[in-house]
């Protein structure tokens, strides 16, 4: 099956993306993203060429899913790059308004295509075979933002869908970054005491997300007051672990088709059932 290597491409493409977040230059940055993500793109590009999918359920959720995925990266990096740049020098306030000012350009973004993003939103499939197969009939509603290079590679939607996803990360990560500006002691919190030890997360990023996410759902924190912000920003502090944009990891639960979507958690549960289970022997 096409989507099992695929998933290896994105596995690899993972690993070097958090490598690359260890550079501070944002130009030195948005280069070596680019390179990264236009070389999984590539790669992409000749597993269709050389393999096929199994039937058009396959071939949907590769280009409603997957490609869209790895695109939004590279559009992501370029929005993210001129934000820093031109960033405004001046007091706390003036910051925050650029932020608002930014957030408020990409929901205009989402008003101007609103019936596609809330097909994107609700996850609706009713078009999906117009949308997301190579070989498709007009579209029911026309967009401005349609572009396709080669239908061979790609689809009517899949472009769009990737701007949706980038766009709501960055939206997501200037909220974090307002959130920061304007709660600014809840990133100086310290240990209460010097003995406390040092913990690192060592694990895979992916399942803390699935642990944030958990913990924010059902409400265990601060009698269920703490937003997903503030969990994320614990969780690197205390745990000395870059998460970045959260919305961009639980895509990638999400995407999971091989295995359950809540590996970690599952892998969780079976550990406490067999430490049961050993107690009881």
């Amino acid at each position: 099956m096409i989507n099992a290597r695929i998933e290896k491409l994105r596995g690899e493409l993972t690993i070097a993306l958090d490598e690359s977040n260890q550079i501070e230059n944002p130009f030195e940055k948005l280069t070596a993203v680019l390179e990264l993500v236009e070389r999984a793109i590539a790669g992409l590009n000749e597993l269709m060429e050389i393999e096929d999918f199994d039937g058009p359920d396959e071939e949907i959720y590769f280009f409603k899913k997957i490609k869209p995925q790895i695109i939004a990266l590279k559009i992501e990096e370029i929005i993210n790059y001129n934000i820093v740049v031109n960033k405004p020098i001046g007091p706390l306030d003036v910051e925050v308004d650029y932020y608002k000012r930014e957030i408020e350009s990409l929901q205009s973004f989402f008003r101007l295509n609103a019936f596609h993003y809330q097909y994107y939103r609700t996850k609706a499939t009713a078009f999906d075979e117009l949308f997301f197969l190579r070989e498709s009939g007009p579209l029911p509603v026309p967009s401005t933002e349609i572009q396709i290079a080669d239908n061979h590679y790609t689809t009517p939607m899949s472009y769009l869908f990737a701007k949706f996803i980038a766009y709501e990360n960055v939206q997501n990560l200037l909220r974090e970054r307002i959130f920061e500006l304007t709660n600014p002691e809840c990133l100086k919190f310290q240990h209460s005491g010097s003995k406390s030890p040092v913990l690192r997360w060592t694990g895979d990023v992916v399942n803390l997300v699935e642990l944030i996410y958990g913990l924010w759902l059902t409400g265990q924190l601060n009698d269920g007051n703490a937003n997903l912000a503030e969990i994320v920003r614990w969780m690197e502090f205390h745990l000395q672990v870059k998460i970045g944009v959260i919305q961009r990891r639980f895509a990638e639960i999400e995407s999971r088709k091989r295995v359950s979507n809540t590996k970690y958690i599952d892998q969780m549960k079976e550990s406490i059932l067999r430490k049961i289970d050993l107690g009881r022997a």
